[in-house]
């Protein structure tokens, strides 16, 4: 036993010496778990800004938190939305999944109703289909106009 620890001990030392000189990867700028274009896009108001596209006019409805998270290599994105009228919204929703490159990571999936009750917030959650999807888009659509 002792003889097999003797004859370990130098490939143990030479494995941990071995990397000591190389450089890990740098680390992409996140923020709220978030990807982002740089380290200055540290906001809420800029990841909404950069991550939120309206397709019509949702004057009441805010998105009021992002937060982005990883899953079993799945990127998952967590949206408060918030009504601020006092009346009932109806929108609809999706996610684009986005690759390393900016380009559609999935195919896209197709909008999802969502009630938003007076003066009242709602959830939001989306899970990549792929760990090839590392980054989305929020798209916002309204329904009752």
């Amino acid at each position: 036993m002792t003889l097999r620890l003797l004859l370990l001990l130098p490939v143990l030392l030479a494995a941990g010496c071995a990397g000591s000189g190389a450089k890990a990867p740098a680390k992409p700028p996140t923020a709220f778990g978030c990807p982002v274009a740089n380290k200055n896009d540290t906001s809420l108001e800029d990841l909404i800004e950069a991550k939120v596209e309206s397709a019509g006019r949702l004057t009441d409805v805010k998105v009021s938190a992002i937060i982005c998270s990883q899953r079993n290599d799945a990127l998952r994105i967590d949206v408060e939305l918030r009504n601020e009228a006092n009346i009932e919204r109806r929108i609809a929703y999706r996610f684009q999944w986005l690759d390393r490159e900016g380009l559609p990571a999935w195919e896209e999936e197709s909008l999802k109703p969502a009630l938003l009750y007076p003066r009242a917030s709602r959830q939001l959650a989306g899970l990549a289909p792929t760990a090839k999807a590392v980054d989305f888009r929020l798209v916002l659509m309204p329904q009752d106009q």
